[in-house]
């Protein structure tokens, strides 16, 4: 795999806008990932959860990390994050290939 390839170049972070639990879930399974990672959380009050999004990182992963050297996505909502990339390898499905282009980014695999 792509990662699997790479895995003594970088040091991978997941940064995902899934729930902190999903993505310490993954990572905790996952030798590949580092054990840092980025994630949307859920509010708790009185150690009780609300269901409300304390960190909502959809659309905001960029605002959260520092430098970036690559980006692997499949996600429109990380252009800005792929703009502050070194590199990036994008994933896109073929309806999605314009909004890539037109924002100057090369698509590298069309699923």
């Amino acid at each position: 795999s792509l990662l699997e390839k790479n895995k003594n170049d970088y040091k991978f972070i997941l940064c995902s806008a899934s729930l902190d639990i999903i993505v310490e879930a993954i990572i905790s399974n996952n030798y590949i990932f580092d054990s840092k990672f980025y994630s949307s959380q859920l509010r708790f009050v009185d150690d009780v959860c609300d269901g409300i999004l304390d960190k909502d990182l959809l659309g905001y992963k960029h605002q959260h990390i520092g430098e970036i050297d690559w980006v692997i996505t499949d996600n429109k909502s990380d252009l800005e994050l792929v703009k502050r990339a070194k590199t990036s390898t994008i994933i896109a499905k073929n309806k999605h290939v314009y909004f890539w282009n037109k924002n100057g980014i090369e698509v590298d695999i069309i699923i």
